[in-house]
Formats: C-alpha cells, sequence, structure tokens
C-alpha cells in the first residue's frame, strides 16, 4: 500500500500508471479497514509542498471514490478532514445501477436525488483545464476522470428528468412547479455539456477515447409545462373562487322580506328570556312569540306568498 501511494504521487510530469492505482482501488474494497491508512499516506504526501504531488494526490482520491468503494472512501475522507468535502450532495442512492432514476417515484425522493444530481454536474462542468502549457499528460489525465463523471452524472440525470416528465401532467400544482424548474436547469445544463463535450473532442486522440454522441431528453419544452401549469392554477383558483360563492349563498337567508310594522313591534316585544309570573295562569302563556295569540293572519309577512303561491306538484 505505502509502495502504491508513493509511485501514484511521484514527482514526475507523468500520470499516475493504472497498475498502482489499481492496488489502491482493491484495498478500498477487499480491506476497507486500511482505507484510513491510505489518506493518512495520501496526506503525508502533500507534506512536500510540491504542485505536481498536490495534483497527483487529487487523482487518486478521485479514482478512489470514481472506482473504488465510494461510500466508505467518501466517509473515510469526511471523518478524516471534514473541511476537504462538501457531502450534502451525496445520496444513498448508486446511480450507477441501470435504470435507478428512470425507475424512481416522487415518494422514494425522484426530486431530491435529481436535484443533488444536477448540484454534482454543475461542480464538474466547472472543472477547467489548462493543456496548452508545458507537458500535459497530468490534466489530461484529470480531464478524462472528470469527463467520465459528466457522461456518468447527465445519463442519470437524463433518465431522471424522462421519469418527471412522463408524470408532469398528473402532478398537483406543487410538484408540478418544482417538477418545472428541474427541468430548467435540466435545459441549461444540457447546453452545458454540449458544449463541454464538443471542446473535448479536440483531445480525444490525446485521451485516447472516444466520445458518444449526446442523446438527451427534448429541452424545447419549457413554454408547454410553463403553460400547462398556469392553466392548472387558473383551474384551482377557479374551483376555490367557486367554493367561496356557494359558502357565501350558504350563509345567506333562504328569503330576504321587509318586516311590518306591526311584526316588528310584535316581535320587540316579546322577550324569550323572561319568565312567566306564577299568578298568570299558565294556559294564558305561549312560548311562540309568533303564535296566533301574539299576532294575527294580517300580520305575516308570508301572507301574499300564501295566498300566491301555487304547488307545482299538486293534481291540475
Amino acid at each position: 500500500m505505502q509502495t502504491a501511494v508513493r509511485k501514484s504521487t511521484r514527482l514526475e510530469y507523468k500520470p499516475p500508471k493504472i497498475k498502482h492505482l489499481t492496488t489502491l482501488k482493491n484495498i478500498t474494497v477487499e480491506n476497507p479497514q486500511n482505507i484510513q491508512e491510505i489518506l493518512i499516506a495520501l496526506e503525508k504526501r502533500l507534506k512536500e509542498g510540491y504542485w505536481i504531488i498536490t495534483f497527483k494526490v487529487f487523482i487518486v482520491l478521485h479514482y478512489l471514490i470514481r472506482e473504488g468503494n465510494h461510500k466508505l472512501v467518501m466517509e473515510a475522507i469526511d471523518r478524516h478532514r471534514p473541511q476537504i468535502l462538501d457531502l450534502s450532495c451525496q445520496s444513498q442512492i448508486d446511480h450507477s445501477a441501470q435504470g435507478i432514476m428512470r425507475r424512481l417515484s416522487l415518494s422514494d425522493g425522484l426530486f431530491e436525488e435529481t436535484r443533488r444530481l444536477q448540484q454534482l454536474l454543475e461542480s464538474a462542468l466547472y472543472c477547467k483545464f489548462r493543456l496548452n502549457e508545458g507537458n500535459p499528460s497530468i490534466a489530461l489525465f484529470a480531464y478524462q476522470l472528470v469527463i467520465l463523471d459528466i457522461l456518468s452524472l447527465f445519463q442519470a440525470i437524463n433518465e431522471a428528468i424522462i421519469n418527471i416528465l412522463e408524470h408532469y401532467f398528473e402532478m398537483p400544482v406543487m410538484n408540478a412547479k418544482e417538477a418545472l424548474e428541474i427541468y430548467k436547469v435540466f435545459a441549461k445544463q444540457t447546453q452545458s455539456v454540449i458544449e463541454f463535450l464538443e471542446a473535448a473532442r479536440m483531445y480525444e486522440g490525446s485521451l485516447q477515447m472516444r466520445l458518444p454522441p449526446i442523446n438527451h431528453a427534448p429541452v424545447s419544452l419549457v413554454d408547454s409545462l410553463e403553460e400547462y401549469l398556469e392553466d392548472l392554477n387558473a383551474s384551482k383558483k377557479e374551483i376555490n373562487q367557486q367554493s367561496v360563492s356557494v359558502a357565501e349563498v350558504n350563509q345567506q337567508p333562504l328569503f330576504v322580506t321587509t318586516e311590518p310594522l306591526l311584526f316588528q313591534q310584535e316581535r320587540q316585544s316579546f322577550n324569550p328570556f323572561t319568565t312567566p309570573s306564577l299568578s298568570q295562569p299558565m294556559n294564558s302563556y305561549n312560548s311562540n312569540p309568533f303564535s296566533p295569540t301574539h299576532m294575527t293572519y294580517d300580520t305575516n309577512p308570508f301572507r301574499a306568498m300564501r295566498q300566491g303561491y301555487q304547488n307545482p306538484f299538486s293534481p291540475k
């Protein structure tokens, strides 16, 4: 292990040899308890103070995260030097599994995982390499690692977007809004990925790799998705307004009438909380203030209605 660390970070203008990287990778898989020792050995190499060694140390770490036991390697780095890695984008899902993002549901975290992948892709696209200065062999090796990461990340994101688009028109408003924002980021990043890979094609010979053509979900659906969301919001607003209107109608009295003066006087003269006098005969007390003992038929506000009303269901 010590030999592999030392030889993979030699002070020379050459990238680490694959056989040394493979040795370290196998240790992370077969003997994960030794990952911490690898990190300590790499940290000692950093103290040499040479930029070539420092650059190679980061290449080794990148390679181990990508090809080795990535979860345990990242956890070990976080324990050893928590300020080095930003693990906010770390996921429990193995995105390298074929089609995993294509099958992931909303309830299982489709949106959250897609956003994490987009953050990682943004970081990868931010990497810049000076390939026209001096001996670029070390930079080309790192460039190759970043390109492979971009291809893997973009494939997973593309699967997630296809999954989202298939269910977009079934989503409630809040989910549709979030899906639209994710799609907008995808459309922007797709253009960035195309430009990044077009620039990389110039170095296919030096990289000793052939870059595949980029097939991706359509990126021209923003207007259609926004229009659907606006219609969805309008429909929801209309339903809410109808609900408010129904509630207001239900609070209104069934009939609106003008009380005759005599009826008002009769009603106002009645106090429902007045206890009848013990000297008053019980049969003379009537608890209904609107009974015939309290008012005549002529004071009934519905008298005209009674006289003019015809039952539509009565036999003719």
